[in-house]
């Protein structure tokens, strides 16, 4: 044995680590090229001199922001979003919209998954399988409204 230990790490996903991870969503050539998306935790929680996630992003100089409202989420109500290309203020009204859009695609995606076999499921990435059911939604409630002459989501 020579006094080492053995190791013996189980994984039940394909990919090593915990809920925390990065995924690359691919271009779509609609003047949108590729981009990282953080998945999972994105929020530090009870953050004190005490707290050791928030002692790292501290140490490590990782950007943080207090949650505006005093709340323990981040509310669409009184976030102030922007654009990072612009520096412009994105609209409450705005992000109301995407966030609908993004429950949607989410809903839809757990309601696909559930359908699907392990092996089926293993096929996806993250960004495709979400690319999938973007293109579903869009086409299912923002597209259809707008050839009807809506201008947008199916009400």
């Amino acid at each position: 044995n020579n006094n080492k230990n053995s190791i013996v790490i189980l994984e039940a996903r394909s990919r090593i680590g915990g809920r925390v991870h990065t995924e690359t969503f691919p271009s779509r050539g609609e003047g949108i090229g590729s981009v990282d998306v953080d998945l999972g935790a994105n929020y530090i929680h009870a953050c004190t001199k005490d707290q050791p996630v928030f002692q790292l992003a501290v140490k490590h100089k990782i950007q943080t922001a207090v949650v505006a409202g005093g709340r323990n989420f981040e509310d669409t109500e009184v976030a102030q979003w922007y654009n990072v290309g612009s520096g412009q203020r994105i609209q409450s009204i705005d992000i109301a919209r995407m966030h609908t859009l993004l429950w949607k695609i989410d809903s839809y995606m757990t309601r696909l998954v559930r359908k699907m076999k392990p092996e089926q499921i293993q096929k996806y990435s993250m960004a495709s399988l979400f690319e999938v059911c973007r293109k579903s939604i869009l086409k299912r409630f923002f597209i259809k409204a707008h050839d009807r002459g809506g201008g947008g989501e199916r009400k």
